[in-house]
């Protein structure tokens, strides 16, 4: 399914990718491929929050060394 959605310059609908997977052989009903779709952008929400607070982490630990 990733690289289905890599090889699309425009973003996919689980619709749309769907029949983009049918097409490749594999068949993976339009519900699927949305539930997929959406731990994919739950994971994606939660690696981003991780990063901008490891982020924060380093800008207080800088700030803390700085003011010594």
């Amino acid at each position: 399914m990733l690289t289905v959605l890599a090889e699309k310059a425009e973003p996919l609908g689980s619709g749309q990718l769907s029949q983009s997977m049918h097409l490749k052989g594999f068949n993976v009903s339009e519900a699927t491929v949305g539930r997929i779709l959406s731990q994919l952008a739950d994971q994606a929400e939660r690696a981003m929050i991780q990063h901008i607070e490891s982020l924060i982490l380093d800008v207080k630990r800088y700030w803390s060394i700085a003011k010594i």
